[in-house]
């Protein structure tokens, strides 16, 4: 069985929906879009990144008690707020240089980017605005589920996506 769903990210909720994105960028600080800002989130992600897998060595270490899980789970929840943050910071920023509502040229002379940096993140960016679906291939014989790359290539999932169960239900 074949399933093609949307991709739902940040980035293609604000291309798709260019009201709600000019309703959601007025409460912002466009000035807030800097270098120095996205510094800062990379540090934050580095050091959650670090305090996660040293409270899992310790967990492995010194066993699964119920004290240590929770200290673990709660460097989880930092590391994956950390996470959330840079992505919706460079969405951000990606939107709004594609939209014009900065230019890139001020982006490298008063925001103090790196013009390699914005040059990979507009790819990135660049790629999830051409192909804005997820495609999968159920195998109904085998109980297993595929993600269709480009190319025609595919990985065979450990798990089935939620997607694809809801329309085996249909």
């Amino acid at each position: 069985m074949y399933v093609k769903v949307k991709n739902r990210t940040h980035f293609l909720n604000l291309l798709e929906e260019e009201q709600l994105a000019a309703i959601y960028f007025t409460g912002k600080d466009i000035s807030e879009f800097n270098n120095i800002r996205l510094r800062k989130l990379q540090d934050n992600l580095k050091l959650s990144k670090r305090r996660y897998f040293i409270m899992c060595s310790v967990s492995s270490i010194f066993g699964s008690s119920k004290s240590i899980a929770s200290k673990v789970e709660k460097e989880q929840q930092k590391l994956m707020h950390s996470e959330f943050e840079l992505e919706a910071f460079e969405s951000n920023l990606a939107y709004l240089i594609i939209s014009g509502l900065i230019n890139i040229d001020d982006c490298y002379k008063k925001n103090n980017f790196d013009p390699n940096y914005l040059k990979k993140l507009l790819e990135k960016y660049k790629k999830q605005a051409l192909k804005p679906f997820k495609e999968y291939d159920y195998d109904a014989d085998r109980n297993c589920a595929s993600e269709i790359l480009e190319n025609d290539k595919r990985i065979i999932l450990p798990y089935i996506p939620d997607d694809v169960k809801r329309r085996m239900k249909i």
